[in-house]
């Protein structure tokens, strides 16, 4: 009568022995996609990182659009500042005026 109690002890524990192989099996393969894999935590923080770099450089540039938008309009009415670049930037002068090269040391 003895050995029929050993199978079903030994059935009880080899069910026990699988139901925690297969709790830790599923805890392994749970923390494995939490830290690696396309929705990862590692992914996850690398593309918040990605985000505020990219937000940071598209206020950037809309700020260089609008310096750009606003010299564009300086250029197109303001004839003093026409003449200003074009005096400096390309050292052009008006007739009788003489334009001086100055040489640094």
């Amino acid at each position: 009568m003895r050995a029929p109690e050993r199978r079903g002890k030994n059935n009880t524990n080899t069910k026990k022995l699988a139901y925690l192989l297969g709790v830790i099996l599923a805890i392994c393969v749970l923390a494995v996609s939490f830290f690696a894999g396309d929705y990862g935590i590692t992914q996850v923080i690398k593309l918040k990182r990605l985000r505020s770099q990219l937000s940071s450089e598209i206020e950037e540039l809309r700020r260089k659009q609008d310096s750009l938008k606003a010299e564009r309009l300086r250029l197109e009415r303001d004839l003093r500042y026409i003449e200003k670049i074009a005096r400096e930037k390309y050292r052009m002068a008006k007739e009788g005026e003489r334009v001086f090269k100055v040489i640094e040391k």
